[in-house]
């Protein structure tokens, strides 16, 4: 028979599409935000885990491909996606000076594609690959940069003016763009004269034949003060106004535009200023910039941010941090491993690698940074974008995103121990592969901080509430709790939900599959009783009693939350307290898990 109590106050989840704001107290967040979240979605208005991992077994051409690949002192350098015709696309890297290609559609073939007059730089940190019509251009800032187009990997002729050494480049409006130190340069139109006839002169893009004086249109510079050139990016413009996309210069703490005529004879003649100020923050390193939904995304030192390029009311913010509801993960990062990071848009969500840390094969990452555009993706209402919180599990290296059998696929390269591998984020999967075992996904969520009816009474927990959906296989709860501001959570229950993907049967010798696997639906999981542990600095306060109260749920498994509920009662207590007295005591308890990880 249900109980009622008369001093019951309650409150609820009944969508989480609010996403993370970890900027806030949790108190200040709103019904629908999450304090925190590892591993998870919130797209749909339920929270679940994200999409699976998959760890894909490369296959090299040679013994000698392999030793180069995994050489144990050899730091990976950077990684591009180089569109080709057919089912020919591949994921070239640099790792020690040396070249990959990498075929995911030929069994994740790895082929040495180093030139043969020599590698690369075993030193230089960062390695930058840009397409331009059918070549890759590779460069380390250092040597003559790498031309390839899957018939030959070589060096530029620079000596007969194709493309200089550089160290970061960007290809739009039909010129490459190459900039070193605090200059840029645009090389011929695609399609001019000084290309090969036979190639439809589609190879002029690799020609610096035009001019080098800056009044008749040859090399820029961006101002000694605003530091060196860190990323380039063509940007999308739907403002006919505005002309095509103009090319974005990053420096380490600005970036420039700059607009210039297709007729490169006419550069000379302009009336107008070529390049401007257009934000007063600069990319971290070559690998952030990314064009999305007509916004330049890109990573500067106080988060990620949105350069809005377009005739817009400047009553609203818009080069203005965007991540300060993950600054939780943000906070963390080391500011000269910054360059490393990397950011795709895959599965309508920006992706972007965090908290960064040094390896003995390169700069790794501990998580991503989910944010989902899909709030303001469809015909209705828009919504603002959600942060799913951070993703984790692997040690990243580098996110390549690109189309693979006529399908968008996006791969991370990683370290595990000493060697490095390559993994596949999987929209359609519910668990992580290692290579040998389905593994279910550990993710975790903190909840805003309730303070039912009244923030000013005190309280003592009575129940927790919960309704599931999509549940596959089985899937492992534990709940905590912690009162006020105290650091510590405390248990509350643990409890499993097993949704049956396999049969068994005497008659069988091992278990099959169910020929129609289908989710299934949990309804109201109701735990009350929380145990009285102390957890506040005053020891003689129970933990299940406070003024607020939040949640930490942890999930090993799929399962999505459809939306949770919690009462607490009002007890009575002393209006007139007698003021503490003595030293106090601290919070003390081990930290529960920040960055779950896969088992490798």
């Amino acid at each position: 028979m249900a109980q009622s109590k008369s001093k019951l106050q309650g409150d609820a989840y009944v969508s989480f599409e609010g996403g993370v704001d970890s900027n806030l107290r949790p108190k200040l967040l709103q019904p629908n935000q999450l304090s925190w979240a590892a591993n998870c979605v919130v797209r749909g208005g339920a929270v679940g885990p994200r999409p699976g991992l998959r760890k894909r077994t490369l296959t090299f051409a040679s013994e000698d491909d392999r030793n180069n690949f995994q050489l144990a002192t050899a730091h990976f350098q950077g990684a591009g996606y180089f569109r080709s015709v057919g089912d020919q696309s591949e994921i070239v890297c640099s790792i020690g000076g040396r070249l990959f290609a990498i075929n995911p559609i030929q069994s994740y073939k790895v082929t040495d594609i180093t030139p043969t007059d020599g590698r690369n730089s075993t030193y230089q940190d960062v390695v930058t690959f840009q397409q331009a019509e059918d070549w890759m251009i590779i460069q380390d800032g250092q040597s003559a940069p790498i031309i390839y187009n899957r018939a030959e990997a070589r060096r530029s002729a620079a000596l007969s003016d194709e493309v200089p050494t550089g160290a970061v480049s960007t290809y739009g409006n039909g010129r490459l763009w190459v900039g070193r130190f605090s200059e840029y340069a645009a090389g011929d139109l695609v399609g001019s004269s000084s290309g090969n006839p036979d190639l439809n002169r589609r190879d002029a893009v690799l020609k610096f034949t035009e001019n080098d004086y800056l009044n008749e249109g040859g090399a820029f510079s961006t101002p000694s003060n605003a530091g060196g050139i860190t990323a380039m990016q063509v940007m999308g413009s739907l403002d006919t106004a505005l002309g095509d996309g103009e090319l974005i210069v990053f420096t380490g703490n600005s970036a420039f535009a700059t607009s210039v005529p297709t007729d490169r004879t006419q550069w000379k003649n302009l009336s107008y200023p070529v390049q401007r100020l257009v934000a007063p923050s600069g990319a971290v390193g070559p690998f952030t910039p990314l064009n999305v939904n007509g916004d330049l995304y890109f990573r500067s030192r106080d988060g990620i941010r949105s350069l809005i390029y377009a005739r817009r009311d400047f009553g609203s913010p818009g080069v203005t941090p965007l991540s300060n509801e993950i600054n939780r993960a943000l906070q963390n990062e080391s500011p000269t491993l910054l360059k490393h990071s990397s950011a795709v848009e895959f599965d309508n969500r920006l992706l972007h690698t965090c908290v960064s840390r040094k390896s003995g094969r390169g700069v790794i990452h501990k998580a991503i940074a989910s944010m989902d555009f899909n709030p303001i993706s469809g015909l209705r209402v828009k919504s603002p974008l959600a942060y799913d919180g951070i993703w984790t599990g692997l040690d990243f290296l580098h996110l390549v995103r690109g189309q693979f059998g006529q399908r968008d696929r996006c791969f991370a390269f990683a370290v595990n121990g000493t060697d490095i591998e390559l993994w596949e984020l999987d929209p359609n999967s519910t668990t992580d592969y290692n290579g040998t075992d389905e593994l279910p996904i550990e993710w975790y969520i903190e909840t805003r901080s309730t303070s039912f009816d009244s923030p000013y009474e005190m309280k003592r927990l009575d129940r927790f509430e919960a309704w599931l959906n999509n549940v596959r296989g089985q899937v492992d709860f534990t709940l905590y709790t912690r009162p006020d501001e105290s650091l510590v959570w405390n248990q509350w229950a643990t409890w499993s939900e097993n949704a049956k993907t396999k049969f068994c049967n005497s008659d069988f010798a091992n278990c099959i599959s169910l020929t129609e696997n289908r989710p299934s639906y949990r309804p109201r999981r109701s735990f009350g009783n929380p145990p009285n542990t102390s957890a506040k600095t005053d020891t003689k306060t129970p933990g299940n009693l406070g003024n607020t109260f939040q949640f930490r749920l942890k999930g090993v498994g799929y399962a999505q939350v459809d939306s949770m509920r919690f009462f607490a009662e009002v007890i009575s207590e002393d209006i007139y307290p007698d003021r503490p007295t003595g030293t106090q005591t601290t919070d003390s308890g081990c930290p529960l898990t920040e960055y779950p990880e896969i088992t490798l």
